[in-house]
């Protein structure tokens, strides 16, 4: 792949995945109301289309929050790691620990 692989090529990807995915769940809803008419359930197909797919929204929209939520909470550690560990290279320097001990008592 190396240097061929375009910010076009991510984009086309992405959409014909998202394309995929989104007909694999009408699909998917259909053969569910087909199977809930068979069983002599009478169901609105785009009723439980709406119903379903604001489920699955609200589910992904949680998810994504937490993971960024922890995201976050995991850069902001990952910074107040970097200061701890600065400071304390700096404070064990060899020139820092040299002035340290030749500094009068």
């Amino acid at each position: 792949m190396g240097d061929k692989w375009s910010g076009r090529q991510t984009l086309i990807v992405m959409v014909a995945s998202t394309a995929i995915g989104f007909f694999c769940w009408l699909f998917g809803l259909f053969g569910l109301w087909l199977v809930l008419g068979n069983a002599g359930i009478s169901v609105d197909y785009w009723a439980m289309i709406e119903a379903l797919s604001a489920a699955v929204t609200v589910a992904a929209v949680i998810g994504g929050g937490f993971l960024a939520y922890r995201q976050l909470a995991e850069g902001a550690s990952s910074r107040y790691m970097e200061v701890a560990d600065r400071l304390f290279g700096e404070l064990n320097s060899a020139e820092n620990i040299e002035a340290r001990n030749s500094a009068p008592v």
